[in-house]
């Protein structure tokens, strides 16, 4: 399919679930694709709007084009919505000088990727080793989730983003001892392949899902200095087996270690609060120790 040059927009879920639809190129004209408008072209293998004004990728545009390998960006665009790219095949791609919003969860479950490049004229967002960060390097923005093996996390990173490393194929991250990480957001980990973790000790809140149904994960290391675990935080980490807690810990929400697999729990010395199914489902624990 080719869009001549009258096309200026592609309306709300216009072309959704044309299962036969393979290739799109556009004229310089568009500039907004709408929500959902290519969502379940399941045959979509290549898009290119390389040569259009196109400023809007909208909210689930592409999500379930399974066999989506390439889409050519323009340098036009401002705004990714949120799952935009959900669920597709892409490997790589790069964002312009002009991006200035990546949605949450824009790659979700894109297992092919494994390089997001970002030229260096853009002023919000940078990235280094195919990994997307804000302009600064401060916070990670997402981590391809077809990079392997083991991330050596920079440094000077102070956030990792919502959803950042959620369906990632990584197995470890290392945490410096200068590490100026002190915020780790919902979902960071969520549905990952991460097996170890240490939490370090600025990080003083982990927020609701944070490693939820993190099925591989078997080491957490805690520092003093946590205070809190949100709801759903490990739930269904079923691999977890023993835990230790910090002294510093005060409270633990519901649901936070669900279906964890515990074996061993030791809560530390300064809990205050344990808050509806925190460790509900957890069959084998044997060995408690509640402070």
């Amino acid at each position: 399919v080719t869009f001549g040059p009258d096309v200026e927009e592609i309306g709300l879920y216009a072309f959704q679930n044309c299962v036969n639809l393979k290739t799109v190129n556009c004229d310089d004209a568009l500039g907004i694709i709408n929500a959902g408008a290519f969502k379940g072209c399941s045959s979509l293998e290549s898009f290119d709007v390389s040569e259009a004004t196109l400023a809007t990728v909208g909210y689930e545009a592409f999500a379930d084009c399974s066999s989506l390998k390439t889409f050519k960006t323009a340098e036009t665009m401002s705004d990714i919505g949120d799952f935009a790219f959900a669920n597709t095949k892409l490997e790589e791609i790069e964002l312009g000088k002009n991006i200035a919003s990546v949605g949450v969860n824009t790659f979700k479950g894109v297992v092919t990727l494994k390089n997001i490049n970002v030229v260096s004229k853009n002023k919000e967002f940078s990235s280094a080793d195919g990994v997307l960060y804000n302009k600064k390097g401060t916070a990670i923005v997402t981590f391809p989730a077809g990079i392997t093996g083991e991330f050596n996390l920079p440094a000077q990173v102070e956030v990792i983003r919502a959803s950042a490393f959620a369906d990632s194929s990584i197995s470890k991250v290392i945490v410096p001892e200068d590490s100026a990480l002190n915020t780790i957001e919902t979902k960071a980990f969520e549905n990952s392949s991460i097996v170890a973790i240490e939490i370090p000790a600025n990080v003083t809140k982990l927020p609701s899902a944070v490693f939820k149904n993190a099925s591989a994960l078997k080491e957490v290391t805690f520092n003093e200095g946590l205070t809190y675990i949100g709801s759903s935080c490990f739930e269904g980490c079923e691999a977890l087996g023993s835990v230790k807690l910090p002294d510093s810990l005060h409270d633990i929400a519901n649901s936070a270690f669900k279906n964890a697999g515990l074996k061993s729990l030791n809560t530390g010395d300064g809990l205050a609060k344990i808050d509806s199914e925190a460790f509900a489902g957890n069959k084998k624990l044997s060995d408690l120790y509640l402070g």
